[in-house]
């Protein structure tokens, strides 16, 4: 079987690759990895309108590797390996720029705020590399594509990086990063490139979110179910409390109040409605806020179950005798946080379905205008 120009053209570029960049015949041969290897001996990229100069030292008389590396460049266009122009940066006479990050587009995302995301998490890592090589060649890269996005008059730079990949956040520090915040086991470092404006990038998560689960006894709305709990600041005062905790990611509050209080006491309910909310800043944590949610059993005649880990006991007490525990006493924030699950409970005394009125009612909802998914939609009752 005889072989075409094409094919024998694309071997001999194979081979003058090999002998010019010393590429490992194990790595895998694609597109982005012939112009990243020859972008590291010839800085050859494709031709783009933001361009960074390559360093004069490129300017030399061309050495065999390049002119094997040139000769590279002719079989490639050939075989229409690199279908899109490419810009030598080397002789008197040639354009002398950086036309493309060095880094596979796969592994980089653009936002509308005319920033970007390395994902090294997305980074494929090559069996016959090792840390250290890996690390050289991602510090190379780094340095250049910073030039390139800043020549880009890129705002924000952000770095998804991965415990695997860990070995190359001093490279990262060294080019001017910052941790930002750990989402998910990945470590999230981002700068912001404008030296004439302050920085515009978001903080990183400030606030938690938790929620209590008021239910009132399905016959009798003047009790509500209350519990103890093992551990904590409120076990140290003995103190009886409504179901509560924080959401989960990607959790709605409605949700949530559903799912802690069948953790702690093995009952199913739907929530109502929020009766209101708490918002609280401390020094040395995140800021909070707290949903008091109105919930209804599902089954009227179910008994609990406590969890056994967090639980110490639960039942039902009045609510006079809850919100006229010594510990609320002398705070105004918890005084009127209870005294709105009075009213609520007086409100469902004076029903004859027991339903409370008024409170701040939750629609999920699609979002539309083009996006998938639902939000979660609290309203008043105006």
């Amino acid at each position: 079987m005889s072989i075409t120009p094409k094919w024998r053209n694309l071997f001999i570029a194979i081979m003058l690759l090999q002998v010019a960049t010393r590429i490992q015949p194990t790595r895998a041969f694609s597109r982005s990895n012939l112009i990243r290897q020859l972008g590291r001996s010839n800085t050859i990229r494709r031709n783009h309108a933001s361009a960074v100069p390559c360093s004069q030292s490129s300017r030399s008389r061309p050495s065999q590797s390049s002119w094997m590396t040139a000769g590279l460049i002719m079989a490639l266009s050939s075989t229409t390996v690199a279908s899109q122009q490419t810009t030598l940066c080397q002789g008197d006479g040639d354009s002398n720029t950086l036309t493309v990050p060095p880094f596979d587009e796969s592994v980089l995302s653009y936002d509308h705020y005319n920033g970007v995301t390395l994902h090294l998490d997305k980074l494929s890592s090559n069996e016959t590399t090792d840390n250290e090589e890996e690390s050289a060649l991602f510090a190379q890269d780094l340095k250049q594509a910073m030039s390139f996005w800043k020549a880009e008059q890129r705002k924000g730079i952000w770095v998804h990086v991965p415990t695997s990949k860990a070995h190359l956040v001093p490279h990262c520090v060294k080019e001017g990063f910052d941790f930002h915040f750990v989402k998910d086991k990945v470590l999230i470092l981002s700068q912001w490139l404008p030296q004439d404006k302050p920085s515009r990038l978001p903080l990183g998560p400030t606030h938690q979110v938790g929620v209590g689960a008021v239910v009132f006894h399905p016959k009798d709305p003047s009790r509500m179910l209350v519990v103890q709990e093992r551990t904590g600041p409120a076990a140290k005062w003995k103190l009886w409390k409504m179901p509560t905790g924080l959401l989960d990611p990607s959790e709605d509050i409605p949700e949530a109040a559903s799912r802690e209080l069948m953790e702690e006491t093995g009952l199913e309910a739907v929530m109502d409605g929020i009766l209101c909310f708490r918002q609280a800043h401390r020094p040395s944590s995140a800021s909070d806020l707290f949903f008091v949610c109105h919930l209804t059993l599902t089954d009227p005649e179910a008994t609990w179950k406590a969890c056994e880990d967090e639980i110490a006991d639960i039942k039902w007490m009045s609510v006079e005798d809850y919100c006229g525990q010594e510990r609320w006493q002398g705070s105004p924030t918890y005084e009127t946080l209870n005294d709105t699950i009075r009213k609520a409970s007086q409100k469902a005394q004076e029903s004859q379905d027991h339903k409370v009125e008024g409170m701040i009612d939750s629609l999920v909802l699609p979002v539309g205008l083009g996006y998938s998914g639902t939000n979660a939609v609290f309203k008043s009752h105006l």
